[in-house]
This record gives structure tokens, sequence and C-alpha cells, in this order.
């Protein structure tokens, strides 16, 4: 089975994404972006700022990255989706792992249909505009369908949504930092990759609780440190 990447994208440019060209019988083919981006699953990161639903069991989120805002949409019942949203306090700063989709008839904008929703810290959440931003600006180096006056706007956007990046606090960098902790333990597991409740166990073992743990797989994903070949695995980069 191929391991399907997720893909990191600002919402200014994936608000842009249109349907690719599909081959004969492809019916699930993602979006293509401005920049030239072809995905089908994304990882993003930013503050949500709100979760309706209806009658009929449709949930509508909103998630903010500084560039512009993600819609989120899913069908319940979803009790994962569900319990990952309901207790938090809005706005709250979420990482979303989720499928891009572009409806076909209803004229509805692109909206990501997530299939995990995590709450993070403010750093991880700075950490994907990084990483997310590296991403884009390597994708403006090559020709695509944009001009030269998108590609500046977009570039400005980066400039503006990076200044928003805080920077570390030094004082808990003292102490060992838990991303060398678990690479640690990453470098000396199986290469194909370990699972999450297996790192875990030796990360508290180490000394880290399971809350920084939590959001320290969560940063290194952001980061773009790791990834998740399978689900319920990890593996560095």
């Amino acid at each position: 089975m191929a391991i399907e990447t997720a893909h990191r994208v600002f919402a200014a440019e994936f608000q842009r994404a249109s349907a690719p060209s599909l081959s004969p019988g492809n019916q699930d083919g993602g979006v293509v972006t401005p920049t030239g981006l072809c995905c089908r699953t994304l990882f993003v990161a930013g503050a949500l700022t709100e979760v309706q639903d209806d009658e009929k069991g449709l949930f509508v989120a909103r998630l903010s990255d500084g560039t512009g805002v993600f819609e989120l949409a899913w069908y319940g019942p979803h009790p994962a989706l569900t319990a990952a949203v309901e207790h938090l306090s809005l706005p709250a700063f979420v990482t979303v792992i989720g499928k891009a989709m572009l409806p076909a008839q209803d004229g509805r904008q692109v909206f990501i249909r997530p299939d995990e929703i995590t709450p993070v810290t403010r750093a991880v959440r700075d950490l994907w505009v990084i990483s997310t931003a590296d991403e884009t600006a390597k994708r403006l180096e090559t020709p695509s369908s944009l001009d030269r006056d998108g590609v500046r706007e977009l570039a400005a956007l980066i400039g503006r949504v990076l200044n928003l990046v805080q920077p570390p606090d030094l004082a808990t960098l003292v102490e060992e930092d838990p991303t060398d902790v678990l690479t640690r333990i990453l470098e000396a597991g199986d290469q194909k990759g370990m699972a999450v409740a297996d790192l875990t166990v030796a990360a508290e073992e180490a000394g880290l609780s399971t809350t920084v743990i939590e959001q320290t797989i969560m940063a290194m994903l952001a980061g773009g440190d790791c990834y998740n070949p399978v689900k319920g695995k990890i593996r560095l980069i």
C-alpha cells in the first residue's frame, strides 16, 4: 500500500484550489493549488474559531491560520471529532489531518473533511507556520498558474504570517528538549516506524509526561521532522 503524504498549505492558497484533471475511473483526485501542489490529504494548523452543527448532523468549523480560513465539514456521528472539539474553549489552537474536498455541484468552496482534530499549543502552530512557509516559498520558485502579481501577493502573506510567530521561551530550553528524547527513542526503534503507543511508553519511562509527549509528537509532525507511515505509527523523516 502506497504511503500518502499529508501536505501543508496555507488557507490563502487552499481557498483558490481547483479540481485536477482526473484520469478515467479516478473519482477522488483531491485538489490542485495555484502553486501546483496536488494534494488529497492535508496537515494544517491554526486557531479553531467556530464550530456549528445542524439537525441533519452536519458539523461545520472554521480554522484560521493567519492567511485566511479553512472550512472544515463532516457528517456525524463521528465520536472522535466531536469529543475533540466539544470541550474546547474557542478560539483554540489545533492541528487537523483531513481530506481536501471540492464539491462538484453545490457551488461551495473547497473544504477539509477532517479525520483528526488535535488541541495543541501556540508553539506547535508556530512550527507549522514556519514549515509551511518554507514549503510554499519553494513552490513559488517553480513555474505555476500564478502570475507575477499572484506570486507577490502570496509571498507578502507568508511574510505577514511569519511575523505572528513568537520566539521560543529560552527558559524552557535549559532541560533536555523532549524532541531530542523522542528522536533518540525513534532512532533506536524499528526503522519502518514505531507504534505511537510504544513511543509513549518509552518516553514516559524517560521521564516525560503524557501531555508533553503528545504535544511534542504534534510539534515534530508540524515541523516536518517525522510523519505517519500508517495510522497509529510514527517514523522519522
